[in-house]
């Protein structure tokens, strides 16, 4: 998770242990075209273009969460040069930058995202 978003991911997770009343799921990517450099203040990306909700949520071992989507070739057919996941509610909790050319000029290709949130004991036994 980049550091943009750590402090909004933390107080999701607090609020819900917390049973304050918020809708923290994970919903969907969304890429854009703006390569700016990451800033703490982010609450979206720079230049938001195409949003996906993922496919599939998946608890594959003890305290993990996987997230896919597939983008077919004919979604996001531009220079992707950002991405970021948005809970439900809207709230960006993460922002990365990215450079991956699907523009009309580029060769057709579609690809899975796959996000792993992993939440383990940190340190030695």
């Amino acid at each position: 998770m980049c550091i943009t978003t750590y402090t909004t991911a933390l107080n999701l997770l607090r609020d819900l242990l917390a049973g304050i009343d918020r809708d923290p799921k994970i919903k969907s990517i969304a890429f854009g075209d703006d390569g700016s450099p990451i800033n703490v203040q982010d609450t979206q990306l720079g230049n938001e273009k195409f949003r996906k909700d993922f496919d599939s949520i998946e608890r594959t071992e003890t305290g993990t969460v996987e997230y896919s989507v597939f983008i077919t070739d004919e979604e996001a057919t531009f220079r992707i040069r950002e991405a970021a996941v948005f809970c439900e509610d809207g709230t960006m909790i993460s922002r990365i930058l990215y450079n991956l050319d699907k523009s009309d000029d580029a060769h057709p290709f579609s690809f899975e995202v796959v996000r792993r949130d992993i939440i383990a004991r940190g340190g030695e036994d």
